[in-house]
């Protein structure tokens, strides 16, 4: 098995639809070579961890920049606890990989990609046209990063 994983946090309202809307486009293309899983907080990462050293996150986030621009983040980068990769339930992000890391579950490489969302409100189920717009060059990023060497 592919110790490469892919895990797209997420909930159904409007941008921070991203994240699953990217992975349902990476598992079309990926199909089974690479474990690509939605997730709806991160405290589930702890639970697919085993024989995993490259874990690739994707999520909405909050940086201040123009919905739609998309960041690249490596763990342990202080920008991750700062830059909105934080569930508005359970533990942030950040949280979830310092307790992975305690408990020495974390992968060996974590690459972070956040797409900047525009509206997350409940009852929105569409994504905001930026974000949208945005979503290919987040599936190229994750594709180029799956075709470098661990």
């Amino acid at each position: 098995m592919n110790s490469t994983r892919i895990f797209a946090l997420g909930s159904p309202h409007g941008d921070d639809r991203a994240g699953w809307r990217c992975a349902e486009r990476l598992r079309a293309r990926l199909g089974d070579t690479v474990l690509v899983a939605p997730l709806a907080a991160p405290l589930e990462l702890l639970d697919q961890l085993a024989g995993c050293e490259r874990m690739l996150v994707l999520d909405a986030c909050r940086t201040g920049a123009p919905p739609g621009t998309v960041v690249r983040l490596e763990w342990p980068d202080s920008r991750i606890a700062s830059a909105g990769f934080a569930s508005s339930h359970q533990l942030g992000l950040a949280d979830v990989l310092r307790l992975a890391e305690t408990l020495r579950r974390l992968p060996r490489r974590v690459i972070l990609f956040g797409v900047e969302l525009q509206r997350a409100e409940p009852g929105q189920t569409a994504l905001s046209p930026a974000v949208e717009h945005g979503l290919p060059l987040l599936e190229r990023l994750v594709l180029e990063e799956l075709s470098t060497r661990l």
